[in-house]
């Protein structure tokens, strides 16, 4: 009898510390950070700006798994700034007000990403990335009041809509390495190079000011969107862990018979109609504030500038 426990005990142990011993796998990665986007040929012909961009990824489970040359397949975002400049203007409102009228170009890409590491688990682990996806240019307008209580009708801001509007494909390859902090944060840097189909874009350089305090935007066409992106940021081991279970020791409260009971309700139905509530009066809609516009018959007082 002591022999048949200790073996049964025994098989218990067994298995109890194989599952203990299983390895967690790498099932892939998150990356975020910031990058340096510098306008290349004829973006940067035109003095288009440079800009700073956040990057988010992420990247597959490695395959060959444990292998130390893998591959990773997912997609990164870019999206950020690139530069914005300011014009002083007199604004149409029934009382007098100056505004700042802001022209800000942004941009914003979603590709796709192919990456070859040399590398497993070391240290400092080099990789290859290949890049595919669109990138959009965007030229964007805001136009706030510097005394909103002078005009209560109107909004403070009001967003003016895009001038210029691009999307284009983008394609190209970047090199980069992890450097492990430890088994679940990596920091991450590297240089990626993409070429832009040809569009419209708004060199900043380019908005101007007339007399009368019209903003003018004689953007460029037909230019090439290259780019290139210096990044640095970190990168997020994900894993899956095997979770071992063990019976409940719970007693099971739960009652025998299941069998459906039809029971009376507790409160007796009445034949009396019943009597709605007489409709409540809605508040009146709040009355909508009209959006700035820019008044153009002629500056005031030194309000034209840059």
């Amino acid at each position: 009898m002591h022999i048949s426990r200790f073996i049964v005990f025994a098989f218990i142990s067994t298995l109890a510390s194989i599952a203990m011993a299983q390895e967690p796998i790498r099932k892939g990665t998150i990356g975020i950070g910031l990058n340096a986007a510098c306008p290349q040929s004829e973006l940067k012909d035109v003095k288009y700006d440079d800009g700073v961009e956040m990057n988010l990824s992420f990247l597959s489970r490695r395959f060959p798994y444990k292998s130390e040359i893998n591959m990773q397949v997912g997609a990164r975002m870019d999206f950020g700034g690139m530069g914005k400049e300011n014009f002083k203007v007199s604004l149409a409102t029934p009382v007098p007000d100056a505004g700042n009228y802001e022209v800000s170009n942004r941009t914003y890409a979603l590709m796709a990403v192919g990456r070859i590491n040399f590398g497993y688990d070391q240290k400092v682990a080099p990789f290859v990335d290949l890049l595919f996806g669109h990138r959009n240019y965007s030229t964007n307008t805001y136009l706030t009041a510097n005394n909103p209580d002078k005009n209560p009708d109107y909004e403070s801001t009001t967003f003016q809509g895009r001038v210029v509007y691009t999307k284009r494909m983008h394609y190209g390859a970047g090199v980069g390495v992890n450097y492990k902090l430890n088994d679940n944060i990596s920091l991450q840097s590297s240089v990626a190079y993409t070429f832009g189909n040809a569009g419209a874009v708004m060199p900043l350089q380019d908005v101007t000011q007339s007399a009368n305090g019209e903003v003018n935007f004689p953007y460029q066409e037909n230019i090439k969107t290259d780019i290139l992106l210096i990044n640095l940021g970190f990168e997020f081991q994900l894993w899956k862990k095997y979770r071992t279970t063990s019976p409940s020791t719970q007693p099971n409260n739960s009652p025998t018979n299941t069998r459906y009971k039809d029971t009376q309700p507790t409160q007796p139905k009445t034949s009396d109609p019943v009597i709605k509530d007489r409709p409540k009066s809605e508040p009146p809609a709040p009355k909508k504030k009209a959006p700035l516009k820019i008044k153009t018959e002629g500056p005031k007082d030194g309000d034209v500038g840059n």
